[in-house]
């Protein structure tokens, strides 16, 4: 009987290191605990890069209506100084 018993403690035992072993496991893979962690990462990264997208595309146009500015300034610079020499 107390050798029956030690054998069962000894599967109970093993079971449990057994459930460890396979949530350590699950715990590195995609589809364990992390990928929760995984996704809102890269949820969260997602974000960011529409938002440089965003940025970077009103920096363009940003930058296309300095240039057309500075390109009339020197129009009328040239305009002015071929008035001046004529």
């Amino acid at each position: 009987m107390l050798n029956k018993a030690h054998r069962v403690a000894a599967q109970i035992s093993s079971m449990y290191r057994y459930e460890k072993f396979l949530l350590d496991v699950q715990s590195l893979t995609v589809n364990g605990s992390r990928r929760k962690t995984i996704l809102n990462d890269l949820q969260r990264e997602n974000k960011q890069i529409m938002a440089l997208q965003d940025e970077n595309r009103q920096l363009r146009e940003t930058t296309k209506e300095y240039l057309s500015t500075i390109r009339e300034i020197l129009e009328s610079h040239a305009e002015l100084e071929a008035g001046i020499v004529v």
